[in-house]
């Protein structure tokens, strides 16, 4: 009797340290990840505004027509990968992608068929022209874990700007008028500059995890860069790239 009723007992002993543990294991916060890779969709927010003079032949004599162009904003795509390298700090990777459409407002001024130094004064605005932009962000990194789900990273460092700009060359123009008084714009062509610049970024992203490894969340981002196009052998133009970054997506720990 007395060896059933020790048996029984540790029956009830082992039963309660294996919940016990069990609990504890529960209990346990997941590990925090030492790397994580996103993918977000967004929007980026630019304010340049620039203006660019051609200037060409006609009648024997010199034109010229200034364009300008009004960047404001477009959808970006943008994916990064980091990891941590000790204790909070890490280091990562990010590549945005910007291509937005955009206008130039034209104001011509086209030389007289007839009489020299009488030039003719037209405007427009002519579409089909695009912007695209690619940013490198290579970030130093900053992470923090909140309740056991919630990593906020701080991100800062230097970013390689490369921008393609459609320029409008030329402009096609007809006279309007049966004294030569008057003409009108009536087409274009575009010719695309490439150019790059190495500027700033500074920005955080969030990211709530709905597992060990999978989570969803938010970055927000700041960039700014300074570059030049320059259209066959006339001055340079000044180009504003980055702006205010915000998107979201998916987040993997690996």
């Amino acid at each position: 009797m007395t060896s059933r009723r020790n048996a029984s007992r540790l029956a009830a002993l082992a039963a309660t340290a294996s919940l016990l543990v069990a609990g504890a294991a529960a209990a346990e916060p997941p590990p925090e990840p030492d790397r994580i890779a996103s993918i977000n969709l967004g929007m980026q927010f630019i304010n340049d505004a620039f203006m660019n003079r051609v200037t060409f032949r006609q009648y024997e004599e010199t034109g010229f027509f200034d364009a300008h162009y009004d960047v404001t904003k477009n959808y970006s795509i943008d994916g990064d990968i980091a990891f941590r390298v000790w204790k909070a700090l890490a280091f990562g990777i990010a590549v945005s992608h910007v291509a937005e459409p955009t206008k130039a407002f034209i104001d011509a001024s086209v030389p007289n068929p007839y009489f020299f130094q009488f030039p003719r004064s037209t405007s427009g605005e002519r579409r089909g022209l695009n912007r695209r932009e690619i940013g490198v962000h290579v970030q130093g990194q900053l992470w923090r874990v909140y309740g056991d789900t919630f990593l906020l990273r701080a991100t800062w460092g230097p970013t390689l700007f490369i921008v393609r700009q459609d320029l409008v060359s030329e402009i096609r123009t007809r006279e309007s008028h049966i004294d030569f008084d008057r003409v009108s714009l009536v087409g274009h062509r575009s010719t695309t500059v490439t150019t790059g610049s190495l500027g700033v970024s500074l920005g955080f992203d969030g990211t709530l995890f709905v597992n060990e490894r999978v989570g969803i969340g938010f970055n927000v981002r700041y960039s700014r860069g300074t570059a030049t196009v320059r259209l066959g052998n006339r001055s340079p133009t000044a180009v504003e790239l980055g702006g205010t970054h915000a998107a979201g997506g998916l987040r993997v720990a690996f």
